[in-house]
Protein backbone atom coordinates (compact mmCIF):
# COMPACT_ATOMS: atom_id res chain seq x y z
CA UNK A 1 0.00 0.00 0.00
CA UNK A 2 1.89 3.15 -1.37
CA UNK A 3 -0.10 5.78 1.11
CA UNK A 4 -2.06 5.45 4.25
CA UNK A 5 -3.82 8.38 6.72
CA UNK A 6 -4.87 7.37 10.11
CA UNK A 7 -8.23 7.94 10.53
CA UNK A 8 -9.93 6.12 13.46
CA UNK A 9 -9.03 3.90 17.15
CA UNK A 10 -11.44 1.31 17.84
CA UNK A 11 -10.04 0.62 20.92
CA UNK A 12 -13.07 -1.70 22.34
CA UNK A 13 -12.64 -4.06 19.10
CA UNK A 14 -8.99 -3.64 18.55
CA UNK A 15 -9.33 -2.06 15.20
CA UNK A 16 -7.77 0.64 13.42
CA UNK A 17 -9.41 2.43 10.43
CA UNK A 18 -7.72 4.35 8.08
CA UNK A 19 -7.52 5.91 4.30
CA UNK A 20 -5.52 4.06 2.33
CA UNK A 21 -4.80 3.36 -1.88
CA UNK A 22 -4.43 -0.48 -1.62
CA UNK A 23 -6.44 -0.73 -4.88
CA UNK A 24 -5.07 1.92 -6.86
CA UNK A 25 -2.90 4.98 -6.85
CA UNK A 26 -5.45 7.17 -8.08
CA UNK A 27 -7.86 6.66 -5.26
CA UNK A 28 -8.38 7.16 -1.26
CA UNK A 29 -10.62 4.28 0.45
CA UNK A 30 -11.43 3.62 3.91
CA UNK A 31 -10.10 0.45 5.26
CA UNK A 32 -9.83 -1.70 8.66
CA UNK A 33 -7.80 -3.93 10.09
CA UNK A 34 -6.92 -5.16 13.85
CA UNK A 35 -4.01 -4.42 16.33
CA UNK A 36 -2.45 -7.60 14.99
CA UNK A 37 -2.27 -7.00 11.33
CA UNK A 38 -5.30 -9.38 10.73
CA UNK A 39 -9.01 -9.23 9.11
CA UNK A 40 -8.07 -6.08 6.27
CA UNK A 41 -11.16 -4.73 5.40
CA UNK A 42 -12.38 -2.45 2.55
CA UNK A 43 -15.33 -0.53 3.86
CA UNK A 44 -15.68 2.09 0.64
CA UNK A 45 -15.85 -0.22 -1.91
CA UNK A 46 -17.00 2.16 -4.55
CA UNK A 47 -14.03 3.16 -7.24
CA UNK A 48 -13.64 6.85 -6.90
CA UNK A 49 -11.98 9.12 -4.22
CA UNK A 50 -13.56 9.17 -0.63
CA UNK A 51 -13.34 11.93 1.94
CA UNK A 52 -14.94 10.59 5.79
CA UNK A 53 -16.09 12.22 8.34
CA UNK A 54 -16.81 10.00 11.52
CA UNK A 55 -20.14 11.14 13.39
CA UNK A 56 -19.73 11.96 17.19
CA UNK A 57 -21.04 7.94 18.43
CA UNK A 58 -18.04 6.57 16.16
CA UNK A 59 -20.62 4.19 14.93
CA UNK A 60 -21.09 5.73 11.78
CA UNK A 61 -19.64 7.66 9.02
CA UNK A 62 -20.17 10.34 6.45
CA UNK A 63 -18.38 9.37 3.21
CA UNK A 64 -18.47 11.97 0.33
CA UNK A 65 -16.97 10.59 -3.19
CA UNK A 66 -16.62 10.73 -6.87
CA UNK A 67 -14.78 9.51 -9.81
CA UNK A 68 -13.77 10.85 -13.11
CA UNK A 69 -17.81 9.20 -14.61
CA UNK A 70 -19.41 10.02 -11.03
CA UNK A 71 -19.79 13.93 -9.28
CA UNK A 72 -20.08 14.06 -5.77
CA UNK A 73 -22.20 11.53 -3.72
CA UNK A 74 -23.08 11.75 -0.04
CA UNK A 75 -23.52 8.57 1.65
CA UNK A 76 -23.87 7.68 5.70
CA UNK A 77 -22.62 4.43 6.31
CA UNK A 78 -21.65 1.85 8.91
CA UNK A 79 -18.11 2.29 10.41
CA UNK A 80 -18.41 -1.33 10.77
CA UNK A 81 -19.62 -2.86 7.88
CA UNK A 82 -19.80 0.20 5.19
CA UNK A 83 -23.32 -0.82 4.83
CA UNK A 84 -25.40 2.35 3.31
CA UNK A 85 -27.37 3.39 5.94
CA UNK A 86 -28.99 6.97 3.86
CA UNK A 87 -28.59 8.78 0.53
CA UNK A 88 -27.80 12.35 1.67
CA UNK A 89 -26.91 13.68 -1.55
CA UNK A 90 -26.13 13.24 -4.84
CA UNK A 91 -25.47 15.21 -8.18
CA UNK A 92 -27.75 14.30 -11.39
CA UNK A 93 -25.15 13.94 -14.01
CA UNK A 94 -27.99 14.64 -17.02
CA UNK A 95 -27.30 18.17 -16.04
CA UNK A 96 -23.48 18.05 -17.63
CA UNK A 97 -24.93 16.70 -20.93
CA UNK A 98 -25.71 20.41 -22.21
CA UNK A 99 -22.31 21.10 -21.56
CA UNK A 100 -20.35 18.49 -23.27
CA UNK A 101 -18.79 17.15 -20.57
CA UNK A 102 -15.48 15.26 -21.56
CA UNK A 103 -14.76 12.35 -19.34
CA UNK A 104 -11.20 11.98 -18.11
CA UNK A 105 -9.30 9.43 -19.15
CA UNK A 106 -6.61 7.94 -17.01
CA UNK A 107 -3.25 6.64 -18.75
CA UNK A 108 -0.16 5.21 -18.24
CA UNK A 109 3.15 5.48 -20.53
CA UNK A 110 6.97 4.76 -20.05
CA UNK A 111 9.45 6.75 -18.58
CA UNK A 112 12.51 8.28 -21.34
CA UNK A 113 14.90 5.56 -19.73
CA UNK A 114 11.69 3.27 -20.20
CA UNK A 115 12.46 2.13 -16.58
CA UNK A 116 9.15 3.70 -14.96
CA UNK A 117 5.43 3.56 -15.70
CA UNK A 118 4.04 6.78 -15.18
CA UNK A 119 0.69 8.28 -15.36
CA UNK A 120 -1.10 11.05 -16.47
CA UNK A 121 -4.66 12.02 -17.01
CA UNK A 122 -5.92 13.22 -20.73
CA UNK A 123 -8.93 15.63 -21.28
CA UNK A 124 -9.93 15.67 -24.51
CA UNK A 125 -12.37 18.29 -26.36
CA UNK A 126 -15.67 17.43 -27.47
CA UNK A 127 -16.43 15.42 -30.99
CA UNK A 128 -12.02 15.00 -31.12
CA UNK A 129 -11.38 13.86 -34.33
CA UNK A 130 -7.61 12.00 -34.61
CA UNK A 131 -6.86 13.08 -38.07
CA UNK A 132 -7.31 17.17 -36.67
CA UNK A 133 -4.24 18.65 -34.49
CA UNK A 134 -5.23 20.37 -31.25
CA UNK A 135 -3.12 22.66 -29.09
CA UNK A 136 -1.68 21.14 -26.22
CA UNK A 137 -2.08 22.05 -22.53
CA UNK A 138 0.05 20.60 -19.58
CA UNK A 139 -0.21 20.34 -15.71
CA UNK A 140 2.60 19.01 -14.18
CA UNK A 141 3.33 20.51 -10.85
CA UNK A 142 5.95 17.32 -9.89
CA UNK A 143 7.26 18.21 -6.44
CA UNK A 144 7.68 15.65 -3.62
CA UNK A 145 4.55 15.10 -1.68
CA UNK A 146 2.20 16.57 -4.35
CA UNK A 147 -0.34 13.85 -6.44
CA UNK A 148 -1.85 15.69 -9.44
CA UNK A 149 -3.80 12.05 -10.74
CA UNK A 150 -6.90 11.40 -8.84
CA UNK A 151 -9.80 8.91 -9.58
CA UNK A 152 -12.22 11.88 -9.04
CA UNK A 153 -14.86 14.31 -10.16
CA UNK A 154 -12.64 16.81 -12.63
CA UNK A 155 -12.08 20.56 -12.61
CA UNK A 156 -14.74 22.77 -14.39
CA UNK A 157 -11.85 24.62 -15.62
CA UNK A 158 -9.99 21.82 -17.40
CA UNK A 159 -13.28 21.02 -18.67
CA UNK A 160 -13.80 24.69 -19.79
CA UNK A 161 -9.93 24.29 -21.69
CA UNK A 162 -11.74 21.48 -23.70
CA UNK A 163 -14.45 23.20 -24.98
CA UNK A 164 -12.57 25.48 -26.43
CA UNK A 165 -10.57 22.92 -28.02
CA UNK A 166 -7.68 22.25 -26.32
CA UNK A 167 -5.98 18.92 -25.29
CA UNK A 168 -5.66 19.26 -21.16
CA UNK A 169 -2.95 16.90 -20.00
CA UNK A 170 -2.09 16.52 -16.61
CA UNK A 171 0.62 14.03 -14.74
CA UNK A 172 2.78 12.46 -12.22
CA UNK A 173 6.16 12.76 -12.47
CA UNK A 174 8.89 10.51 -10.26
CA UNK A 175 9.26 12.05 -6.80
CA UNK A 176 5.45 12.49 -6.31
CA UNK A 177 3.68 11.17 -3.51
CA UNK A 178 1.16 8.41 -3.26
CA UNK A 179 3.33 5.70 -5.01
CA UNK A 180 5.54 4.48 -1.88
CA UNK A 181 9.21 5.98 -0.53
CA UNK A 182 11.38 4.60 -3.30
CA UNK A 183 9.11 6.41 -6.05
CA UNK A 184 8.48 9.47 -4.00
CA UNK A 185 12.87 9.44 -2.98
CA UNK A 186 13.50 9.32 -6.41
CA UNK A 187 13.46 13.48 -6.13
CA UNK A 188 15.77 13.42 -3.12
CA UNK A 189 18.96 15.90 -3.78
CA UNK A 190 17.47 16.66 -7.50
CA UNK A 191 14.31 17.68 -7.63
CA UNK A 192 14.65 18.66 -11.15
CA UNK A 193 16.07 15.88 -13.22
CA UNK A 194 13.37 13.11 -13.35
CA UNK A 195 10.44 15.87 -13.42
CA UNK A 196 12.19 17.78 -16.77
CA UNK A 197 12.94 13.98 -17.83
CA UNK A 198 9.12 12.70 -17.41
CA UNK A 199 7.85 16.23 -18.48
CA UNK A 200 9.44 15.01 -21.99
CA UNK A 201 7.81 11.70 -22.27
CA UNK A 202 4.42 13.22 -20.97
CA UNK A 203 4.60 15.85 -24.11
CA UNK A 204 5.58 12.84 -26.41
CA UNK A 205 2.29 11.26 -25.63
CA UNK A 206 0.44 14.27 -25.73
CA UNK A 207 1.44 15.61 -28.41
CA UNK A 208 1.70 12.83 -30.93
Amino acid sequence: MGSLKYHHIDEQNELIYFIGNKETVFEKRLYSIRYDGTDLKLITPEKGSHIVRTTGSKKYFIDTYSNVELPRKILLRELRTGKVVRVLGETDIKQFVEYEWSSPKIVHFPSLDSTTTLDGMLILPPNYTESKKYPVIIHGYGMPGTQIVWNRWGSTWDQYLAQQGYIVFSMDTRGMSGRGEKFKNLSYGDMSKYLALDQIAGKQLSCG
